[in-house]
């Protein structure tokens, strides 16, 4: 994120969208063996933040999804 952070602009914004953290512990394995870490939806702001960036929303999405707005700090 500090890369991506670096080239935005004022007026950037960047979107992360996070899968939904599934009940099926089957499913938890496969996401952390498929994408390396599992993190909860609670721990994207901090990241963002020590790389200069500031949550401008957070919206959960009806598929159980969740969609983050960051721009500069």
């Amino acid at each position: 994120m500090a890369n991506v952070a670096a080239a935005m602009t004022a007026d950037s914004r960047l979107f992360v969208l996070e899968y939904g953290i599934p009940e099926s512990a089957q499913w938890l394995l496969f996401l952390q063996l498929s994408f390396g870490e599992l993190r909860d939806h609670d721990a994207i702001a901090p990241l963002a933040s020590r790389a200069g960036l500031a949550q401008v929303r957070r919206l959960s999405l009806p598929d159980g999804h969740v969609l983050f707005e960051f721009a500069v700090a």
